[in-house]
């Protein structure tokens, strides 16, 4: 969350979606540098901070590839 700067709930939000790929251990998840790092380069200039703008991302992602 701390590299983020967003709260425990968006996190989950981006893993849901399938944004960020958490290993799970127990009732928590862990994250990699390197999961964390592919976020911020395939969504770097896109607004992913609520479920509407992750579709929208997504979408758009989806089309240019």
């Amino acid at each position: 969350c701390n590299i983020f700067h967003c709260n425990k709930n968006q996190i989950t939000m981006w893993r849901q979606y399938g944004l960020l790929k958490g290993l799970r251990t127990g009732k928590n998840y862990i994250y990699s540098r390197k999961e964390i790092e592919c976020i911020l380069d395939r969504f770097t200039g896109y607004d992913i901070s609520n479920p509407v703008h992750v579709k929208e991302a997504l979408n758009d992602l989806e089309n240019n590839e």
